[in-house]
């Protein structure tokens, strides 16, 4: 084997190998930086819902319980029935669009939500 193709091949050894560092290395830094990214991208979003979740718990829940009741006969050409129901409302809010308030800074077209109380009713 020449001089001039022993050269060659050591060149061409190095060089190859000089790629396959450098693209291990870049590949491993990528992998890591798109892994911390990942786990911020992830905190900020647990963050994120938990503060929602925090603001949610804050607000009235509106909790609404009905039981229905009924029975129908059919005599011939009559159909006679019963009917009985219960509601109630604890936590009711009701939202109100459209309005200019006094003490408001908003003109019309805002919306105000507030609270209606509890509510009970039956027949």
């Amino acid at each position: 084997m020449s001089l001039r193709n022993r050269l060659f091949l050591l060149v061409s050894a190095v060089v190859l190998l000089t790629v396959v560092l450098v693209t291990l290395t870049v590949s491993a830094s990528a992998r890591q930086s798109f892994a911390t990214l990942d786990a911020e991208r992830t905190a900020a979003l647990v963050e994120q819902f938990r503060r929602e979740f925090a603001d949610q718990g804050l607000q009235v829940a509106e909790r609404v319980d009905h039981v229905e009741v009924s029975a129908e006969r059919e005599w011939a050409a009559l159909v006679v029935g019963v009917r009985a129901f219960q509601q109630d409302v604890t936590g009711q809010v009701v939202t109100m669009f459209g309005l200019a308030l006094p003490d408001s800074s908003h003109g019309a077209g805002h919306y105000h939500v507030g609270s209606a109380g509890d509510s009970s009713g039956a027949p």
